[in-house]
């Protein structure tokens, strides 16, 4: 994904409304993509809250473990973000989540959306 693609996609997020074509595409140029097949994990629930992960395209199911079962949250699909409620605490990750279908991502490090959020608190 180029970087004014990758912009356009951060533009719907609500936390960067506010920004302008500038400092998205430099927040743009910084971030990762990856590719995942279907049934490919792209986290599993313990891993390090490292990361902010957008959905380009694709879909991804999100599960948690109760027990030995896992059960589903519910489906994420293009512009959806996963692991916002734990990235800011550092932690780990409460869930994880499977691609249900070919599923291309932006990778956020958090370190990265700290400094992001530092520049631009709002």
């Amino acid at each position: 994904m180029e970087t004014p693609q990758k912009a356009t996609l951060l533009r719907r997020l609500p936390f960067l409304h506010s920004l302008d074509d500038a400092s998205l595409l430099q927040i743009a140029e910084r971030l990762t993509t990856a590719s995942f097949p279907p049934g490919d994990a792209l986290f599993v629930e313990g891993d390090p809250a490292d990361c902010l992960w957008i959905i380009e395209q694709g879909r991804v199911d999100l599960l948690v473990h109760e027990g030995e079962e896992r059960a589903s949250l519910g489906q994420l699909t293009s512009g959806d973000m996963l692991g916002d409620s734990d990235v800011l605490s550092a932690g780990s990750l409460g869930t994880s989540a499977i691609a249900v279908e070919p599923t291309r991502v932006l990778i956020w490090r958090r370190d990265l959306l700290l400094d992001v959020l530092h520049v631009h608190p709002r």
